[in-house]
């Protein structure tokens, strides 16, 4: 019997991985990327399944796939040094798909849960992905729970903090992240 990836599931990752190239790409090639660039960030511990203290760059886009339009507030460390490419994490807070627009969200604290309950209390669902080597491990499929607050919206940018426990559809491998701020530049 063949195994075969639910549908909805192979959306979700072509999606998530849309949204990563997307968000991994600089708008300006003469412009140098910096993967801690002082002016955007993104730091928070980690614990469970992955452990450690995070850092990495940090902005804020929107992105229409099929009529649809998904934003995302993500970070990654991601960063070149002479011929080799070094990544360790992504993450990605994100609101939708919806049909319209969306606008910057306002300064205010908002739910982080699954995409449904997040979507039914105008919250954000989140994806880690723990990067090693050329694989990836994905949290935020089960039990995802948190809160993120929005400190600081402007043309330029949107800041904040946030904390939340997720975990995995595949095992009983959980995270937590807590202490978690970040200045992203404002994409949309």
């Amino acid at each position: 019997m063949k195994n075969l990836i639910h549908p909805s599931k192979a959306l979700l990752f072509l999606f998530a991985f849309f949204i990563t190239i997307s968000t991994s790409c600089s708008e300006d090639d003469d412009e140098e990327f910096s993967p801690n660039g002082d002016d955007y960030f993104i730091s928070f511990n980690i614990s469970g399944d992955v452990t450690g203290e995070l850092e990495g760059s940090a902005v804020m886009t929107q992105v229409e796939l099929a009529g649809n339009y998904t934003l995302s507030i993500s970070g990654n460390d991601f960063e070149v040094e002479g011929e080799e490419e070094n990544q360790t994490f992504n993450i990605h807070f994100r609101r939708g798909p919806a049909p319209n627009e969306f606008e910057s969200p306002e300064v205010g604290t908002y739910i982080i849960g699954l995409p449904a309950e997040a979507a039914a209390e105008n919250g954000f669902w989140v994806n880690y992905f723990d990067i090693d080597g050329g694989s990836s491990t994905e949290y935020g499929t089960e039990d995802v729970s948190g809160t993120i607050e929005i400190t600081n919206v402007t043309d330029d940018y949107i800041e904040g903090t946030f904390d939340f426990t997720a975990g995995r559809t595949e095992n009983d491998q959980n995270i937590t992240v807590t202490n978690g701020i970040f200045k992203a530049r404002n994409g949309l």
